[in-house]
């Protein structure tokens, strides 16, 4: 008789294929691969979405509603109970501890960002079997701060596919294009637009491109108003994750904390974008400095301006910091490692001791 292969229910805030989303579907098809039926659980889906793969189900964010929820999802919209919950934000991590415990199988949260760390992680003691940190760094703060047993947390980054070849180099008559990242409560943002300043003020021709929200515009305009560098910085809905982005741009900064940011410079560093990094956990360990990429004082701006200056006045040298960074991006960020990562802790979660491993 065939055994059934495990079905693992990945968990995450959205499905989308634009801004700062994860390749979801491609996880799966790699989890596929190495063995394992998967599903997509969301709060909010994309237009066009599989529905044999991706499952939005918004009122799992309604705290009195998730029961009711939970058990019409494996009535209805499973074949079967799935034997393990993968949680893959971090701000979903109260709602997957309470979905474990309702369905009464393991579960697996990941940790991206160093803001959980501040404000606290509750977990399962009798469900959750791994936490998975997104960088090494990230996982001894888990132990050494939050009190993590440190066999429970494995060190799994993020996979990111290279999927175009970086373009020639902008003429002489062309804008340079400078790119950055929100972070939180709009974090290192002024630091960004005060450096867009006197790069401009220096008579560069470059146009500045803020990944964020629009829905944050107006007081960004009013902002940059105040600077005088309206016409030359647009403010656009998180796209990270749109490859003209990454064709566009010249340069790629990280000015300050937060899973933006972060997520920002990983692939920027993937897509061979010369990057300068503030010096603060979670991004300067991303860069070798003047190696794979610049590392700034944080908080700034002259310091992050002559970055920006050095590498527009320094195209071959920009070159070999970009190409240093994917080379060791494609082996850091690697989907596939990823994959047989994952993959790895589901078959030891899923396994009894001395059982061999599905195939």
């Amino acid at each position: 008789m065939t055994e059934l292969r495990p079905e693992v229910v990945l968990l995450a805030s959205r499905h989308e294929t634009g801004p700062l989303a994860r390749p979801l579907l491609a996880l799966l098809d790699r989890l596929d691969d190495r063995g394992f039926d998967g599903r997509i659980l969301c709060l909010q889906g994309a237009p066009g979405f599989d529905r044999t793969r991706i499952h939005p189900a918004p009122l799992i964010g309604a705290r009195f509603l998730r029961t009711l929820v939970l058990r019409r999802l494996w009535a209805e919209e499973f074949a079967r109970r799935p034997r393990l919950l993968h949680v893959l934000d971090d701000e979903l991590a109260p709602i997957g501890l309470e979905l474990a415990e309702l369905a009464g199988i393991p579960y697996v949260q990941s940790i991206s960002g160093f803001a959980t760390i501040e404000r606290g992680l509750k977990i399962s003691r009798r469900w959750c079997r791994r936490l998975a940190a997104a960088s090494r760094e990230l996982a001894r703060e888990l132990v050494s701060i939050l009190g993590v047993p440190p066999e429970l947390v494995a060190v799994v980054a993020p996979g990111f596919a290279t999927e175009f070849d970086r373009p020639a180099a902008p003429g002489p008559d062309q804008a340079r294009v400078i790119g950055a990242v929100q972070g939180p409560a709009n974090q290192g943002l002024g630091v960004v637009l005060e450096a867009a300043r006197l790069v401009l003020e220096q008579g560069f021709d470059a146009e500045f491109v803020i990944a964020g929200s629009s829905g944050q515009a107006p007081p960004i305009r009013r902002w940059l108003d105040q600077l005088g560098i309206t016409s030359r910085v647009t403010i656009a809905d998180h796209p990270l994750a749109a490859l003209e982005f990454w064709r566009i741009l010249d340069v790629f900064c990280a000015p300050g904390e937060g899973d933006a940011p972060n997520r920002g410079l990983a692939l920027a560093l993937t897509h061979a974008v010369p990057s300068i990094a503030a010096n603060v956990k979670g991004l300067a360990s991303l860069i070798d400095h003047k190696r794979t990429g610049l590392v700034v004082p944080p908080n700034n701006p002259h310091a992050l301006a002559a970055a920006i200056m050095y590498i527009l006045d320094n195209p071959r040298e920009a070159q070999i910091l970009a190409q240093n960074a994917q080379a060791w991006a494609s082996i850091q960020f690697n989907p596939d490692s990823e994959a047989d990562q994952i993959a790895a802790i589901y078959s030891e979660i899923l396994e009894p001791p001395g059982r061999p491993q599905v195939p």
